[in-house]
């Protein structure tokens, strides 16, 4: 009987291990980066209550692990604060991290009530960003065109242009300003 029994074992273990030795059938997971195609994405900072950004998209990537989004070719971007759009945007590529915040290689901000536009772009490995706790244009390389005029590095921009700071070791910049017509009596 107990020789039957060890057979029985033996027969058990054999089979065991033919079965963990087939392939298996695992269950295919998908990439975990959603696509968009022809998007309308409203963001609202947690950082910059007042602030509501606006954005239409032919591609958006979102990447849950990340939780950023990637829009490509923004042509209508617009910042919207307290009822009023305080300045426009375009970029070939932005994303929106997950603290709000904006990154981008090449971001143009049309600030609409200083008539300025920045053409903000990255250099080296800094990308340009928007950051939404400062309300600063943090910029690697900057031109301004239109009311105030300039090239500027290392930049660092309030959204309503009052506070401007940049330069540093190695930068070059200058800039360009309408003070309008003066007459003589005027100090």
């Amino acid at each position: 009987m107990l020789r039957y029994a060890f057979i029985a074992l033996a027969f058990v273990l054999v089979l065991l291990v033919i079965l963990s030795l087939l392939p298996q059938n695992r269950a295919v997971i998908p990439d975990s980066t959603i696509d968009l195609q022809n998007a309308k994405v409203v963001l609202y900072p947690q950082q910059d209550q007042d602030a509501v950004w606006r954005f239409s998209s032919p591609r958006v990537e979102y990447n849950p692990d990340s939780r950023d989004t990637t829009l490509f070719d923004v042509q209508d971007g617009e910042r919207v604060e307290n009822g009023e759009t305080d300045f426009t945007l375009e970029s070939p590529q932005v994303t929106i991290s997950n603290d709000d915040n904006l990154r981008g290689d090449k971001i143009v901000v049309n600030l609409l009530q200083e008539e300025t536009t920045l053409d903000m772009q990255s250099k080296a490995d800094r990308q340009v960003l928007i950051n939404q706790s400062t309300g600063q244009f943090e910029i690697p390389y900057v031109e301004m065109s239109g009311k105030n005029r300039g090239k500027r590095e290392n930049a660092y921009i309030d959204f309503d242009l009052r506070r401007i700071k940049s330069g540093g070791a190695g930068t070059v910049g200058y800039s360009e300003f309408d003070l309008g017509e003066r007459n003589e009596n005027q100090e």
